[in-house]
């Protein structure tokens, strides 16, 4: 799909990676400790979070011709686990993390599931990166914005 759109004179491709937004797996996540639950989070999958509200002004930005490429990859600099991001969530939230008992996501792909070793900047496979907050940064100013 996107090689196709790339054939069209004029056009961007903008990545992004993980938005968080409402609901989230963190509220889920936050609902199920907060009643004495156990989450499972992935310890072996990565993700590079960013909130829409940043998102938004950056996508404006970019169709009203901000940057230079034509594939530009919107990410923090820096990714996590899904289990890093539970943990950010317990230590913000004052939550018990003894409820956290990461696994590791089923590598097969007749589940659907593909683990990728990267989510955020630094790889190359784009012509432009727009680097945002540090993914601890967005996830607690997520949190926070409530």
């Amino acid at each position: 799909m996107e090689a196709r759109c790339l054939e069209l004179e004029g056009t961007r491709v903008v990545r992004l990676t993980k938005v968080l937004t409402r609901p989230s797996i963190l509220e889920t996540w936050r609902e199920a400790i907060a009643a004495g639950e156990s989450i499972r989070p992935f310890a072996n999958l990565s993700v590079a979070p960013l909130r829409l509200s940043v998102v938004v002004p950056t996508m404006l930005d970019v169709a009203l011709g901000g940057g230079q490429g034509r594939v530009i990859h919107l990410s923090p600099p820096d990714e996590m686990s899904y289990a890093s991001m539970a943990h950010v969530l317990c230590e913000w939230g004052s939550l018990d993390e003894s409820r956290l008992h990461p696994v590791d996501a089923p590598n097969d792909p007749s589940m659907g599931l593909l683990v990728g070793p990267h989510a955020a900047l630094g790889q190359p496979f784009f012509t432009e990166g727009i680097a945002t907050e540090v993914s601890t940064t967005a996830v607690k100013r997520f949190l926070g914005e409530e």
